[in-house]
């Protein structure tokens, strides 16, 4: 069966040709008779305004049957047909023509068409309810309640206007049609109105057009209620494929707005299509919008039409994939108003959705909860943005149902006020970008409950994360395997970026990282970053894989769980080394190393960085025996057991503990700019070596027997301990030559060193 517009298109064009036509209007239809100048009934209506005729309707009840219409202004030359007082109207829709719909209108305005100078020419003709109240029913199938149909023809309603229909494709009030001119188009204009549907696509409010009408529905006060598949409470849209002439947006204007709907893919707000203008939703109102369906969206914006809501706005939805608000396909949506509630209940049912190029836009103070599997609070994708520069609070709860998730090339989420987010659920990470997305923010707080990889931020394949003001980070998720912790800040893959001001992170979970970047990834920091973990193998800061983690700006990085180092390294043994730099920070590991290198090619670089081992633990462990295991966040890399590579440079550097190399690593260690070494190296296997150099301003407190593999030595050595011997492995040259030593053991040192 081809569709209600595309008959109605060349139906039409057919009729222009002969003087009685049978016209199809979204599958209704209607005989266009020869004028006839007539007040009251008629063939066509109850009660009927025709042939040019101003007629005033007393009547307080006008019921129409057969074939009929109860109110009807058309044909000829434009009719006016005023109702002053309060009216009950209906029709029971039967069946004409043998058509397999009802196809009656309660109250029908439509357009007088005639040929002038070889053009089709549009008259509008006009109903006015001038009453208190106005009822309108109908109850068959493709029964609409107010039609005002081409040209411009209008429908005013100034009092309050009830409207129910019960039937499929009944709609309460329809605005259709084409004009011969962009300036004009049919309309209807409502003062108060309360409108209830039961039917499949049932629309409460539905606008569309054809050719170059400007179609438009107004209501200042609309509390829409629909039951039905596909039933929407308010839609605007275009008939884009007809007539080869210049086709406009339809508009639908409210004020203050109630609508609830319950069925499948049934829309709140459903705006769709632009030719050469948009179609448009406005809403200017408090709104309150709820829908219960399987895909029922609570505001839709489809191929670049428009949703304007500068007011309040509240938006529920229940159902899976019924997201509250998205925009697609170049669709926009405005939130303008100061507040804006979002709630969605159901698998997949994401708070704000940007896709294929949609955008929404929100300047208010946004809240968005959800409550289901991958429910993500604020979604981007293909291209979609989301921009928000209102405060915005996103809660969610389910298995992976990210707070904000960017995902693709161009796709952007960002807020320039303040932005706090909550996530309760597996896999659930606050902030999310994958793929080249994007994610920008200013102040920030995020707290994230769940069980396993729930990040604080994760920028993934080229993601792309800035926080610009202070972030607030905590995990508190616990985890049920090794190496599912719930990171703080994390990155992975080449490309992939995150960029912090200032911010004060914490992790409780085991196995969760302050910071961590792996696979060509790079987190930066410029203001003061704190770091505290509490769980088991929980480091501060863990980088691999030609990653880099650069902190510049000041802080402590403190851990208090077993195993959880301040610093931990690990990766490939070659290729682009991994780096580690801390400028200004003091670094405190209660129950494990200050840092652990195990395996990979890794640099660390400290700047005024002071750092003192706990009794039992060391400054550095160089130990290819414990890599990472290749599961969850660390899928995308491969971590197995290898050498250590490790240049460690430290300038103006107070650094406590002691140092332990395995046999087959490599580590390079540099004291530059009055740094201090306090402890011992290699005190345990004389086999294990390190290269070390001092400046002239840099000096080793040498606290028991240690061995250097090289000894450039330009600064100051002291032996803590009489009888400590220091073992070098190669020739190792001081200024001119000559090692400069401190010590009463000068003499004792040429005796046990090896060259």
């Amino acid at each position: 069966t081809p569709s209600p517009s595309i008959v109605t298109h060349k139906l039409s064009r057919i009729a222009a040709s002969v003087t009685m036509a049978v016209l199809t209007t979204l599958g209704s239809l209607f005989i266009a008779t020869q004028a006839q100048a007539a007040c009251g009934p008629s063939t066509q209506a109850s009660y009927a305004a025709t042939g040019g005729d101003t007629c005033v309707a007393n009547g307080t009840s006008y019921n129409a049957t057969g074939t009929q219409n109860a109110l009807y202004a058309d044909h000829a030359s434009p009719s006016i047909l005023t109702v002053s007082n309060s009216v009950n109207l209906s029709t029971d829709g039967v069946n004409p023509f043998g058509a397999p719909y009802g196809y009656r209108y309660v109250v029908w305005a439509g357009d007088s068409d005639g040929y002038s100078n070889g053009q089709l020419i549009y008259h509008g003709s006009q109903i006015n309810l001038l009453g208190a109240e106005n009822i309108i029913n109908s109850s068959t199938i493709g029964s609409y309640g107010l039609v005002a149909d081409s040209g411009d023809a209008r429908i005013t309603a100034t009092g309050k206007t009830v409207i129910t229909t019960k039937g499929d494709l009944a709609h309460a009030v329809y605005a259709t049609g084409a004009s011969q001119s962009p300036a004009t188009g049919a309309g209807v204009i409502l003062n108060q109105v309360i409108i209830n549907t039961s039917g499949a696509g049932a629309h409460g409010l539905f606008a569309n057009n054809s050719q170059r009408a400007k179609n438009f529905i107004r209501a200042n006060d609309a509390d829409i209620t629909t039951s039905g598949a596909g039933a929407h409470g308010a839609y605007a849209t275009i008939v884009t494929s007809c007539c080869g002439q210049g086709i406009y947006g339809t508009t639908i204007d409210l004020g203050k707005t109630t609508i609830n709907t319950s069925g499948n893919q049934a829309y709140g707000l459903f705006s769709e299509n632009k030719a050469e203008t948009a179609s448009s939703i406005n809403v200017s109102g408090p709104t309150i919008i709820n829908t219960t369906g399987v895909g029922s969206f609570g505001l839709y914006a489809l191929s670049q039409a428009v949703i304007n809501a500068s007011n309040d706005l509240s938006v529920t939805t229940k159902g899976s994939t019924a997201t509250a608000v998205l925009a697609s396909a170049s669709g926009q949506i405005n939130l303008t108003g100061n507040t804006s509630l979002i709630n969605t209940e159901g698998l997949l049912a994401h708070g704000l959705h940007a896709t294929n190029s949609g955008q929404i836009t929100s300047s208010n103070n946004l809240t968005i909860n959800t409550l289901g599997s991958s429910a993500k609070g604020i979604l981007a994708n293909t291209a979609g943005k989301v921009m928000s520069t209102g405060n915005l609070n996103v809660t969610t709860q389910g298995t992976e149902a990210y707070g904000l998730n960017a995902i693709g090339n161009q796709s952007q989420v960002s807020n320039s006020a303040m932005t706090t987010i909550t996530t309760h659920g597996t896999d659930a990470n606050g902030v999310f970008a994958q793929n080249s997305g994007q994610v920008s923010l200013n102040a920030t707080q995020i707290k994230t409950t769940g069980i396993n990889y729930a990040q604080g931020i994760l920028a993934e394949t080229g993601g792309q994360i800035t926080v610009s003001g202070h972030a607030q980070i905590d995990t508190t998720g616990l985890t049920d395997a090794a190496w599912k912790g719930s990171e703080a800040v994390a990155a992975t893959g080449t490309g992939s970026r995150v960029t912090l001001n200032s911010a004060e992170l914490s992790t409780a979970g085991d196995y969760s990282t302050g910071v961590v970047a792996f696979g060509g990834s790079t987190i930066n920091a410029s203001g003061i970053v704190n770091i505290a973990t509490t769980g088991q193998n929980a480091n501060g800061v863990m980088v691999g894989q030609a990653a880099n983690i650069n902190l510049l700006g000041g802080g402590k990085v403190h851990t208090s769980g077993k195993d959880s180092s301040t610093i931990r390294v690990s990766g490939n043994a070659s290729g682009t080394p991994s780096l580690v730099r801390l400028d200004n920070y003091t670094l405190q590991a209660d129950n494990a190393n200050i840092i652990d290198a195990n395996g990979g090619n890794n640099n660390i670089a400290f700047n005024n960085v002071i750092a003192q081992a706990a009794t039992g633990q060391l400054l550095l462990d160089a130990n290819d025996g414990a890599a990472l295991a290749s599961t969850g966040f660390y899928d995308a890399v491969t971590l197995t057991p290898n050498a250590v590579q490790l240049d460690f440079k430290a300038s103006n550097s107070n650094l406590s503990g002691d140092i332990e190399t395995s046999a087959d690593s490599t580590v390079d260690m540099t004291l530059n700019n009055q740094s201090l070494l306090t402890g011992k190296i290699n005190n345990v296997n004389a086999t294990n070596m390190l290269d070390l150099s001092l400046d002239s301003t840099s000096r080793w407190n040498m606290t028991g027997n240690s061995f250097v593999q090289n000894l450039n030595n330009a600064g100051t050595i002291y032996w803590q301990n009489l009888g400590n011997p220091l073992t070098l492995n190669a020739t190792s040259p001081g200024p001119a030559g000559n090692p400069r030593l401190v010590t009463p053991w000068v003499v004792f040192f040429f005796l046990t060193a090896t060259s």
